[in-house]
């Protein structure tokens, strides 16, 4: 076996190790994940993202308020209810009727354009607490309902998911507290109910058409 010197030993380490890293770096970077503050939102119909991805964050486009506005969204999902049957000394499990959740939407008050009042308006389609008058859905016609799109950016912000929430109306009206001492920005929250959500990638077709609008 050929005699390995404790100089060209030591003189390897680096590049071993540089190796090593890079690979590593490689791998990992395959399973990156997604960054949750990197998102738009659009609301179909009050004011969201109707330009290209990147004039979506400029200020100068009065229907991208509610994007611009939006600074947490809370959890989307939805579950199935269980259907048990009871069979002899057993008991088996089934899906049943599905249930939609809803989720809580929380935005930043901006003083360029008018957010509370442009949520407000839009909860008033709901019920109007002033003429004490409710109002209805209608299918294809005047509705309160829109459909909300939650827009998954990757790295370099490009949209790669879409998590589409369908006949979406807003359940609660919220303004954050007045007070002197606080050291923060004023913000709106807003509970959303939908009755269908559906989830798409890239490379799907209605993906392609859900962003269309924005592209």
């Amino acid at each position: 076996m050929a005699d390995i010197s404790l100089d060209s030993f030591y003189n390897d380490i680096p590049r071993a190790i540089d190796i090593a890293v890079t690979d590593g770096a490689k791998l990992f970077h395959q399973y990156d994940s997604y960054r949750a503050y990197s998102w738009l939102i659009r609301i179909n119909g009050i004011g969201g993202a109707t330009g290209s991805i990147l004039n979506s964050i400029g200020l100068s486009d009065p229907d991208n308020m509610l994007t611009l506005a939006a600074k947490q969204v809370g959890q989307i999902g939805y579950s199935v209810d269980d259907i048990m049957v009871d069979r002899v000394n057993d008991k088996f499990y089934y899906p049943g009727r599905p249930s939609m959740e809803e989720t809580v939407v929380t935005f930043d008050n901006l003083l360029k354009g008018d957010v509370a009042k442009a949520l407000f308006d839009w909860m008033r389609t709901t019920y109007d607490p002033i003429q004490g008058v409710h109002s209805y859905s209608i299918v294809g016609g005047s509705s309160n309902k829109r459909t909300v799109d939650v827009i998954q950016l990757d790295h370099q912000r490009n949209p790669k998911m879409v998590a589409r929430l369908y006949g979406c109306y807003p359940k609660n009206w919220r303004l954050a507290e007045f007070n002197y001492s606080a050291n923060d920005f004023h913000s709106i929250e807003v509970s959303l109910r939908y009755d269908v959500v559906g989830y798409f990638r890239v490379g799907d077709s209605a993906f392609e058409d859900i962003l269309a609008p924005i592209s």
